[in-house]
C-alpha cells in the first residue's frame, strides 16, 4: 500500500475542542438567520471571505465570527 504524504496526515479539519475551522454557505446562513442566496452574495461582494476547493465553498469560522460577534462560542454549526 505505500506510505502516506505528511500534508495527507497532518491535515486539521477541526480545532483541538471538535469545532469546525471551516463551515459551509448553508451553515453560515443558519447561523446567521439569513438565506443561503445572502451568503453567496457576500460573498461574491468580498465582504465574507470564503475559499473553494474543487466545487466546495468554504469559509473559515474565526473569520464569520470576527465578522459577526454576537455568534455565541458555544454555537453549534451543526453538520455540513
Amino acid at each position: 500500500m505505500g506510505r502516506q504524504p505528511a500534508a495527507l496526515l497532518e491535515r486539521p479539519r477541526v480545532a483541538s475542542d471538535r469545532r469546525p475551522l471551516f463551515i459551509t454557505p448553508d451553515q453560515a446562513a443558519r447561523a446567521l438567520l439569513v438565506n443561503r442566496g445572502t451568503i453567496y452574495r457576500m460573498i461574491k461582494r468580498g465582504e465574507l471571505p470564503a475559499s473553494r476547493t474543487g466545487n466546495r465553498i468554504k469559509i473559515p469560522v474565526q473569520e464569520l465570527r470576527d465578522l459577526y460577534p454576537t455568534i455565541p462560542d458555544d454555537y453549534n454549526f451543526g453538520e455540513p
